[in-house]
């Protein structure tokens, strides 16, 4: 059975119990396990330094067909762990914290981005780049929770959220709406699952 990893952002006490936790009865009710991986507060130097290590210990945990499914930060470290050559089978990002043109290893084979014009947080990640601590590297954060996914890479589909009833605005809201998100979330990702077994793209 194919399991969902879940991830959630930084900045936040409740080890995802607000956010991508709420998403574990709908992800079973679609016909997915669920593993959330809790890696506590951490402030923006944490995300900047712990990241990569939390990508890796959760890459050593993946099965190949599992999916990833990240809230902010969260999507962040999931990218990360691709990155590694971890074998998942696809993404859920939810107002990603990465790069709108973010490009994630080819062996991930489809990533679904939720995202609304109203999440002003990942936008405000634009100037971390001029923090000093980046030491020439850049941070990885973005505004593809913003804007969507904005290249050509036909694995991504884009659902603005803020177009869609019920509409939802800002960083942490379709948390709020999961009664009417929850089941299209894990029905679409089931959707993307049964057609990968199948061999289409």
């Amino acid at each position: 059975m194919t399991t969902v990893h879940l991830v959630h952002g930084f900045n936040v006490s409740d080890n995802g119990r607000g956010s991508t936790d709420r998403l574990v009865p709908y992800f079973r009710k679609a016909g997915f396990t669920t593993r959330q991986h809790d890696y506590g507060w951490m402030g923006l130097l944490g995300a900047r330094f712990r990241d990569p290590r939390i990508a890796a210990r959760i890459a050593r945990t993946v099965k190949p067909g599992d999916i990833g499914c990240g809230h902010s930060n969260g999507c962040t470290i999931l990218a990360m762990a691709a990155d590694l050559g971890t074998p998942f089978a696809g993404l859920v990002l939810i107002n990603p914290a990465l790069e709108a043109d973010r490009v994630v290893a080819r062996q991930v084979r489809w990533i679904d981005v939720y995202h609304n014009r109203g999440d002003v947080a990942v936008k405000a990640s634009e100037f971390l780049d001029w923090l000093p601590w980046n030491l020439g590297g850049g941070h990885p954060w973005g505004d593809m929770g913003n804007k969507g996914f904005v290249g050509t890479d036909a694995r991504y589909r884009n659902y603005d959220c803020g177009e869609t009833w019920p509409p939802v605005s800002g960083h942490s809201a379709i948390f709020q709406q999961l009664a009417s998100w929850g089941p299209r979330i894990a029905a679409r990702a089931a959707a993307r699952d049964v057609n990968l077994n199948e061999g289409h793209q």
